[in-house]
């Protein structure tokens, strides 16, 4: 979708995602995110809190910068 390349030692499937959170959090500390994969196919990301609060600030600081853009605009 957006190119994005995942790594296969930072992945695994939703089963196992459910039942081994030792794992996740294993993997969440050495690879700083876990991609679940449903049939194959990533499903979700999942993130450290820090890493998310970080990425919300990001986009909530471009919007902050787009909403001006936009009504100059129009």
């Amino acid at each position: 979708m957006y190119g994005v390349k995942y790594e296969l030692d930072e992945m695994m499937s939703a089963s196992s995602f459910s039942r081994n959170m030792n794992k996740v959090a294993e993997i969440l500390r050495d690879k700083n995110r876990v991609v679940v994969l449903r049939n194959n196919n990533p499903e979700m990301v999942v993130l450290p809190v820090e890493e998310y609060e970080l990425m919300k600030s990001v986009m909530d600081l471009a919007e902050h910068i787009e909403i001006p853009q936009l009504i100059e605009e129009r």
